[in-house]
């Protein structure tokens, strides 16, 4: 399970990391220096990754579990 999580917080600090340098290079090279439509778009996208997988990490750390799930009584 922990293998599992440091994935998860690899590929959204990745996502993150992305997402910056994808921002600055494209105001670094536009003419106009500002972010395109498209690659705004794309920054968006890895950072909605980011958030996702920071913020269910955090609901369900909070919580415990789902609202929907039951626990059951543990067998002996």
């Amino acid at each position: 399970m922990k293998t599992n999580r440091r994935i998860e917080y690899a590929v959204a600090c990745a996502s993150f990391i992305v997402a910056v340098i994808l921002a600055f290079v494209s105001i670094w090279l536009g003419d106009e220096h500002e972010v395109a439509a498209g690659n705004c778009t794309l920054v968006a996208q890895f950072l909605i990754l980011t958030a996702s997988i920071f913020g269910i990490d955090y609901k369900l750390n909070t919580y415990g579990g789902t609202r929907n799930q039951k626990q059951q009584p543990a067998e002996h």
